[in-house]
């Protein structure tokens, strides 16, 4: 059953002193028996008791078990090997000290994987003489009764090797007999085995005795039977073959409750060490908590609170869609690719989009941004109150906004305004009646609407019949609106970011009646917005150029988007006109260039009356030096002058002279009289009259010089055509050699595209909704999922209130920060892992005594690590919890500290259950990782070793 061939043990001292421990020893042991290991101390006789019960690993030799070799074992193979077949007694009776008697022994029972069995322990406990103290403490038991208790564990196994190590050492003689008396019964069917120094008891209970020095077997005897003498031993030759049964071994398993049990009992073994970990812990926990939050940021999540934490009352909602967009770079003539990136634009809605979300979000207010100003009011001081309105706005329900005073309008006459543009009235200078009799109006409370002077817009008399409740304004702007009306400029004006957020809130819009709508559309230049931004067709570029005449004193214009009129540039062309607007024009030529038509109107416009002041001063010079030569005789010459100054300031039937027209032309895209607007056929008819009145009158056209001050550029060219556009846009086609004089000093252009599968309903017109708070509050979560996803037509949502826009610019900081505070993460997990590792690596030398006790009886380091991970489970719970609750409480905090400290109005830190779960993970990463090293490391050691610290 059990044999060691030629072992060898040795051992080293510090000094590097070898001892022979164990020297070549061979042994075949019998089935049964008591067999005695003698010799002095040093002889090696407890070593070879380790070795045969592998609590220790011999440097070379094999033992052979059940007919199976150690050569062929794993660390873990030793391990069932002393929980199947081998029970252990030892001297100090190696009992655990928290568990009961039973308890004791029931452990090595389910360290088998076997039920506890009351009345198979209370039989064992029976047959030692302890039936009456299973539900004992071993500290209130005598010593004999301990060993008896070791005895019983030993035997509740039902091994078939029983080894005992000087079991009677600390026992007085009585005592120590009665326990060889037990033993030796128990030979009658087992193999016992002990380590003994005693000589009479081995001659009294011994059926072998082997005796050792310095590492070597000098005697071995064995004896028949008890009254027979010793003589020398001749093993028997025979090798017995064990089935795979007989030989099978079992895998510990130790129970969950005897590992949290043990694993709670050592938690407090040391408390300072506990306090000092735990503190340290939940600071490292609640560090990388509220860090967390910024790794595992959540876009959704914080729009959603954020919007939920202000007190936005209408919800900017608006359609966009999805593009990418391409930047190019020429710098020296050369073009290369810049930046890619996607972006979301802003696109109009349908009537039919705007009542499908009319449906779903009821008294949805539509809007039409497209600012107006305010007919009579004048304001010096800007930075808070708005001279227009930031455009019109209409409900199909009545309900939608609160009126403060007066009526909902009724028909396309009627408006109402909102008190914040009812407080810009009060504050600025607000009149009423013609430049003889003008007469300012003060406005006192609401009711005051009345006073209010009828407002042109889109061409039509607007009557204004109330105030609307709108945005309330955000009480950080208190002190800007305190300043405004002071006319006091401070430090820390956030004039701009009042502006983002009017320009973004429900604040100044006109509010009509749905008929209204009929009105805009017939005034707005439909084919103009349809043909799309002329931005898209220049590039944009680092340097300005001012367009004059020679003999003008200001700059007519500046231009900051300039192209070339040629394919290769990359960009669409638009359509060039000669200068009456009527003929096509193909290319440009050197020193040539092509201008807006509303610039061209506005040079002629600003041109002309000096041109034609000119031109008439010249004829009466004339008309005075023929009427010297014919002596006053009156000839047709001598009216060129008058019919000069006449046709140009006659008026039409809508009396409107050249000049007036030649304006007109400056504000192209809007009206031309209260009837009909300024298309491009009016456009070109009024360019082909000027043409034809300059041609006649022999009127040369302007000279333009180009300039940069900056780079003190100053070049003449040519206006050689005209292109459709609305006006003020700052773009100009440059003909080849202007572009390179201009350009070389700027040394680089930028160039953008748009690349989308969406397409715009011709029939879109609306901006956006507002929708109210009582009815986008509950739906928020869906409309913010919205707002983050992309419809398969390219189509998505745009949150558009200047929060929203700042949670954007947040976010981009936020993903600029989570590699920080990944390095921070890892670092501080780092350190909560060391922390938890050196409490552990205590706690495995605190609880040493244990941990050998159950190597001893067959547990395996898988056992050892459930009772430390328990241990570390429960001090990381401990932590866990704590940190949650600090992090759940300190998140707001700190949010709000940021708002109130700073211009962020996001709450950047958001505990969501995802934060939680994050923290759960690397509390349980931190338990695993910190126990499963040291008692990884532990393990390597053979069990021995605690024996020994026994």
């Amino acid at each position: 059953m059990l044999e060691v061939k030629n072992l060898c043990k040795t051992y080293k001292t510090k000094k590097g002193v070898e001892t022979h421990a164990i020297d070549g020893v061979s042994i075949r042991f019998p089935e049964t028996g008591l067999v005695f290991l003698l010799g002095k101390s040093g002889s090696g006789k407890s070593t070879l008791l380790n070795l045969c019960g592998g609590l220790d690993r011999a440097d070379s030799g094999e033992i052979i078990i059940m007919g199976k070799s150690s050569r062929d074992f794993k660390a873990s193979d030793f391990d069932s090997y002393r929980n199947t077949f081998v029970g252990f007694v030892f001297q100090e009776y190696n009992i655990l000290n928290e568990f009961t008697v039973e308890d004791n022994i029931a452990l090595a029972l389910e360290l088998q994987n076997k039920k506890r069995d009351k009345q198979q322990i209370a039989e064992i406990l029976k047959s030692v003489d302890l039936e009456e103290f299973a539900d004992r403490k071993p500290n209130t038991l005598s010593g004999g009764q301990k060993q008896r208790v070791a005895i019983a564990r030993a035997l509740v196994k039902q091994p078939r090797i029983i080894l005992a190590d000087e079991p009677t050492g600390a026992l007085d003689s009585e005592t120590g007999r009665q326990v060889l008396e037990t033993l030796k019964k128990l030979s009658e069917d087992k193999l016992v085995i002990v380590v003994s120094h005693d000589v009479e008891f081995a001659e009294r209970y011994a059926d072998r005795i082997i005796e050792l020095k310095d590492g070597k077997i000098i005697s071995d005897r064995t004896r028949e039977n008890q009254s027979a003498p010793f003589a020398p031993t001749v093993e028997n030759a025979q090798t017995r073959i064990y089935s795979e049964r007989e030989s099978a071994m079992i895998r510990s398993r130790l129970p969950a409750r005897h590992a949290l049990r043990m694993g709670a009992t050592s938690v407090i073994l040391k408390p300072v060490r506990l306090v000092f970990t735990v503190l340290l812990s939940i600071i490292a926990f609640v560090i990388f908590g509220l860090f967390s939050t910024v790794e595992f940021y959540n876009e959704q999540s914080v729009t959603r609170q954020s919007i939920l934490n202000s007190d936005i009352q209408f919800l900017n909602y608006q359609k966009g869609y999805s593009a990418t967009v391409s930047t190019y770079r020429t710098e020296n003539g050369k073009t290369s690719l810049y930046s890619t990136q996607e972006s979301v634009l802003q696109t109009d809605l349908t009537y039919e989009e705007y009542s499908r979300l009319n449906d779903i979000y009821n008294g949805s207010i539509a809007v039409i941004n497209t600012s107006w100003g305010i007919s009579n009011l004048t304001i010096s001081d800007k930075r808070f109150y708005q001279s227009e309105y930031r455009g019109f706005a209409f409900t199909e329900d009545s309900n939608a906004v609160t009126m403060l005073a007066g009526r909902m309008p009724e028909n396309s006459g009627e408006a109402a305004i909102s008190d914040y543009t009812f407080a810009c009235m009060q504050f600025g200078i607000l009149t009423d009646g013609s430049e003889e009799d003008e007469q300012e109006i003060e406005l006192d409370g609401y009711d005051d609407y009345t006073k209010i002077p009828v407002q042109d817009v889109c061409g039509t008399s607007i009557t204004i019949v109330g105030v609307y409740k709108a945005e309330n304004i955000p009480e950080s702007y208190a002190e800007l609106k305190q300043s405004s009306d002071g006319h006091l400029y401070t430090a820390d004006d956030n004039s701009s970011d009042w502006y983002k957020e009017y320009s973004n809130g429900f604040y100044s819009y006109l509010l009509v009646d749905k008929s209204f709508t009929e009105v805009y559309l017939n005034y707005s230049d439909n084919s103009q917005s349809s043909s799309g931004s002329p931005y898209s067709y220049f590039k944009r570029t680092e340097i300005n150029i001012g367009l004059n005449y020679v003999g003008g004193d200001d700059n007519i214009e500046t231009f900051s988007y300039v192209n070339t009129y040629d394919v290769t540039n990359r960009l669409d062309l638009l359509d060039l006109y000669d200068l009456t607007g009527q003929q096509k024009v193909k290319s440009l030529e050197n020193n040539q260039i092509a201008v807006p038509v509303s610039t061209y109107g506005l040079l002629l416009y600003d041109y002309l009356p000096k041109a034609v002041s000119d031109k008439k001063a010249e004829l009466e010079e004339i008309e005075q030096q023929e009427a010297q030569e014919e002596s006053g005789e009156e000839g047709n010459e001598q009216y060129k002058s008058q019919q000069l100054y006449s046709e140009f300031y006659s008026t039409d039937e809508n009396g409107m002279n050249m000049l007036n027209r030649l304006y007109a032309v400056y504000h192209y895209g809007g009206y031309y009289t209260h009837d009909d607007k300024m298309d491009q056929e009016t456009a070109a008819a009024i360019l082909a009259e000027v043409d034809a009145f300059m041609a006649k009158w022999d009127i040369t056209a302007p000279q333009v010089v180009l300039n940069n001050a900056t780079y003190y550029i100053s070049q003449t060219a040519e206006i050689a055509a005209i292109f459709y556009s609305e006006p003020g846009n700052g773009c100009m086609y440059l003909g080849q050699n202007l572009y390179d004089i201009f350009y070389r000093y700027s040394g680089t252009t930028y160039t953008t595209y748009y690349e989308t599968e969406y397409v715009s309903p011709s029939d879109a017109c609306i901006s956006g909704v507002f929708i109210t708070r009582t009815q986008y509050e509950d739906a928020l979560q869906n409309i913010v999922k919205a707002s983050f996803n992309v419809n398969e037509d390219g189509s998505t949502v745009i949150i558009a209130n200047s929060l929203a826009q700042e949670i954007t610019g947040v976010n981009e900081i936020i993903y600029g920060l989570r590699y920080l505070s990944l390095g921070l993460w890892l670092g501080f997990t780092v350190f909560t892992i060391l922390l938890m590792f050196n409490f552990i690596s205590a706690s495995i030398t605190a609880k040493k005594k244990e941990i050998g006790i159950l190597r001893a009886i067959g547990a395996r380091s898988v056992d050892v690590f459930k009772i430390f991970l328990s241990e570390s489970g429960i001090v990381t719970a401990v932590c866990l919890v704590l940190s949650v609750i600090i992090c759940a409480v300190l998140c707001p905090v700190v949010s709000g500290a940021i708002i109130s400290g700073t211009a962020i109005s996001v709450s950047i830190l958001v505990f969501t259950p995802v934060t939680f779960l994050f923290m759960l993970l690397v509390a349980v990463f931190t338990a695993v990782i910190s126990t499963i090293i040291p008692v990884a490391v532990y393990s390597k050691k053979p069990p021995v070793d605690s024996i020994r610290a026994l």
